[in-house]
């Protein structure tokens, strides 16, 4: 007699090694939508102010990298690309914003020159 048994259940995931479990204890692929993590990396550029060269970053490419090592690198031009259309849906989101308000608006703005002569514009 052997006391060996046999699992009758088949596994639902075949290739556990590209699996990982995310932050909900779920089993999810490890794969990454690479144009989800240029839109993150343009909006951490939006949102912080950094340069457009953050991409490219030795530290930032190291930590995609530990991370995920099939990860693909962002480009300037990708993000560049992505501001853009960022910019575009924003000023099309104001415009209708601005066509349904029933309300006045007003906009200020302040423009100085640095000590280097460069000029400068913000907006409140």
């Amino acid at each position: 007699m052997s006391l060996e048994k046999k699992c009758s259940v088949s596994p639902k995931y075949k290739y556990v090694k590209g699996m990982i479990i995310d932050n909900t204890g779920k089993l999810r692929s490890k794969e990454l939508d690479h144009k989800h993590v240029c839109q993150i990396m343009t909006m951490v550029i939006v949102k912080h102010c950094l340069p457009f060269k953050f991409v490219e970053y030795k530290c930032i490419k190291e930590l995609h990298l530990y991370l995920n090592l099939d990860v693909k690198h962002v480009s300037i031009n990708i993000v560049i690309s992505d501001l853009w259309k960022f910019h575009l849906e924003m000023k099309e989101k104001s415009k209708h914003e601005m066509d349904h308000c029933h309300n006045r608006i007003c906009l200020i703005s302040n423009c100085w020159t640095t000590c280097t002569q460069e000029g400068l514009m913000s907006s409140y």
